[in-house]
């Protein structure tokens, strides 16, 4: 932009005694991607506007699969995340779908945020400086003198109208809740969180997500499973009982009735019912070491 002095990390290197300011990585023609610093100076009236061109690559996981139902959740949970300084947390317990519905409002809102929508999985973090780090890494922000991570993340979006969709809050919340409020206060963030509780901060909007309705959206949802992994598998007279059977002793878990349909190729319906008298070993599938080991 006009009034801005810029140069490449290269060229940083060398002028000391100059204040420099990161403006993270930014896509240079003929060169590639590298990080870019701000001249600031008293001497010259500095545009403080963010630079353009920045390489930002959806960091939004694409699914392979449909999400079935939800529509209501999509839409109060869009229109919350798109209210100006907007904080929105999707609750639910493990393996309700938090994390596919905050992909699916990510990726509808991601025409109003020109492409900044970043989503930052929370799961390897596990204190406060691991948090900011997975933070910043994502958002392309690098730490400025003076000021902590969360500060830095805060200079560098500044006036950027990002949504950033904070997903798995619940071990790190305290962490987390101390880093959004002061996100928060930088004009154009909006904040999409997944917990299994509340991040109980100021203006918060919640969306609470409920299992699926068994007998309906948790069948469709089965149906469309199990034809991933078997593709001529029809719902019929013959097995629509066991199905329902199914999804309700699952009580509609979306990620329950996903694991339950993957067995499809070695058990009918019928068979998986039947298991499932005897606990949930049968749709556990050797993942017990994951963060859905809880289900």
């Amino acid at each position: 932009n006009g009034n801005q002095i810029v140069c490449s990390s290269s060229c940083a290197a060398l002028l000391a005694g100059f204040t420099l300011r990161s403006e993270g990585l930014h896509e240079l023609r003929g060169i590639g991607a590298d990080e870019i610093y701000m001249l600031l100076s008293d001497a010259i009236a500095t545009d403080q506007q963010p630079l353009r061109r920045p390489v930002a690559p959806s960091s939004l996981p694409r699914p392979k699969t449909s999400l079935i139902g939800r529509a209501g959740d999509i839409e109060r949970g869009l229109g919350f995340a798109l209210a100006e300084d907007s904080l929105v947390t999707l609750i639910g317990p493990g393996g309700v779908g938090k994390t596919r519905l905050a992909v699916e409002i990510g990726r509808q809102a991601t025409p109003h945020f020109r492409g900044q929508v970043h989503f930052c999985d929370l799961v390897p973090a596990t204190d406060e400086d691991a948090v900011a780090e997975v933070i910043a890494e994502i958002v392309g922000a690098r730490r400025q003198p003076g000021m902590d991570m969360i500060d830095s993340i805060a200079d560098y979006l500044s006036d950027r109208e990002t949504l950033l969709i904070l997903d798995n809050c619940e071990h790190v919340i305290d962490t987390v809740r101390e880093g959004v409020t002061r996100l928060l206060h930088v004009g154009g963030v909006h904040v999409l969180a997944t917990s299994r509780e509340a991040l109980d901060v100021a203006d918060e909007q919640l969306v609470i997500l409920a299992p699926l309705t068994a007998e309906t959206e948790g069948v469709e949802l089965f149906v469309d499973r199990a034809r991933r992994r078997q593709h001529r598998f029809e719902l019929t007279p013959g097995n629509e009982a066991a199905v329902r059977e199914v999804t309700r002793r699952l009580d509609g878990i979306p990620l329950a009735i996903e694991l339950a349909a993957a067995r499809i190729r070695l058990m009918t319906p019928a068979e998986i019912a039947e298991r499932l008298c005897d606990g949930l070993g049968v749709i556990d599938g050797g993942n017990s070491g994951n963060r859905h080991a809880t289900l």
